[in-house]
């Protein structure tokens, strides 16, 4: 048994062989720079445009592409494993881009509109209230034989009062009229109508074709595609402070980041990094880094040695993105205020935005700590 500190993370337990394929030597710090495989990856994001968001195509080499598709700004933009399909959202609705023939069709549709009620305005008098409301996307997934997933939720915002007056009071209508099931929805191959999975708050990813690792009841389950059995990977005291955990799915396995209740005391709660080998749970995780903060997103590299976790602070401070070391068991600060965006594609640099508010830069970060700044006008929106 042994224990270091590191920035985010305290190392216990003991690490099974197969984690240790690549040997780390004591006190060894070798934190990789980008490749050229990391500075020629792509990456899509919203960037705001007049009138609302648009997507953009960005490279350390390339620079920034406009492709003419406007988004919300609200949505997840995910681009499919083999690179032929762009998923973003506009208007309540998910729409798939073809690149090979630049072909843009909704896949997925919810209601959408202004709602209107009345209510008790200034001094008493009776007012008429308006909202526009629709539907954003998150966490968009990919199976290995074409299978897509992704989170659903609602969106609520005021209408502002002179737009509202300018449109009359027409017919008074109650919210519920634009309600719909918040949570998964599974996109399949030759079905026009996206399958709904239940509610949950997030997906991490897929395990084979077969299995969808998500949220449920606070805690990281595998959930079955055919008959919707679900598995939690990590025991009931996973969950104690309500923290949403964050997870990463590479090939079979299963990184999560998560709250655990200390068996002693409710009120010490570890917030670790647990392996799940082979996306179920049943048997106790083969690594455990405990940390402090809790984890809102997190991303594997594709050789799936690197974690990269962005952390929120319990009460004050700025969101932090950590890199860790899964081999070597190290952790080290990447970037303070900035949310994470993902690895590039050679493992070794991630994409991170830098903002103080909803908008940043975008950077391309090699795990060393040398960063590229990608954009310098301050418009890439934040991940959802």
């Amino acid at each position: 048994m042994r224990s270091r500190s590191f920035p985010f993370l305290y190392v216990s337990g003991l690490v099974v062989a197969v984690l240790l394929a690549a040997s780390c030597r004591p006190g060894e710090v070798a934190w990789p720079a980008a490749g050229p495989d990391d500075l020629n990856d792509v990456v899509y994001v919203a960037r705001l445009a007049e009138g609302g968001a648009e997507v953009v195509r960005i490279s350390a080499t390339g620079g920034v592409k406009e492709l003419g598709l406007r988004c919300d700004g609200q949505s997840d933009v995910a681009s499919s494993p083999d690179g032929r399909r762009l998923y973003y959202g506009r208007d309540s609705a998910l729409r798939e881009y073809e690149f090979s023939g630049g072909g843009d069709r909704v896949v997925a549709s919810f209601p959408a509109g202004v709602a209107r009620e009345t209510g008790t305005g200034e001094k008493g008098r009776g007012k008429t209230f308006a909202w526009r409301c629709g539907a954003r996307f998150r966490d968009i997934n990919f199976s290995p034989e074409g299978r897509v997933a992704f989170v659903v939720e609602p969106t609520e915002c005021p209408v502002p009062t002179e737009e509202a007056a300018a449109g009359g009071k027409g017919e008074l209508k109650p919210r519920t009229d634009f309600a719909f099931d918040a949570g998964a929805y599974l996109l399949e191959p030759g079905r026009d109508a996206p399958r709904y999975l239940g509610p949950t708050r997030a997906v991490y990813g897929f395990v084979g074709d077969d299995a969808l690792i998500l949220e449920n009841k606070l805690t990281v389950a595998r959930y079955e595609l055919e008959g919707g059995a679900v598995q939690p990977l990590l025991g009931a005291d996973a969950h104690e402070l309500g923290w949403l955990p964050s997870a990463a799915v590479r090939g079979g396995d299963v990184v999560i980041v998560a709250a655990k209740a200390d068996e002693k005391s409710q009120e010490v709660v570890r917030n670790g990094v647990f392996v799940v080998a082979g996306g179920r749970g049943g048997d106790e995780p083969t690594l455990e880094l405990e940390g402090k903060d809790p984890a809102t997103r997190a991303a594997l590299s594709a050789d799936g040695r690197y974690l990269a976790v962005q952390c929120a602070p319990q009460v004050f401070g700025k969101p932090t993105i950590y890199a860790v070391d899964l081999e070597c068991e190290r952790s080290k600060i990447l970037a303070n205020g900035a949310s994470l965006v993902g690895f590039a594609r050679g493992s070794r640099a991630v994409f991170y935005v830098a903002a103080a508010g909803r908008t940043g830069d975008l950077f391309l970060a090699g795990l060393d700590g040398a960063a590229r700044r990608l954009t310098s006008s301050g418009d890439i929106v934040l991940p959802p």
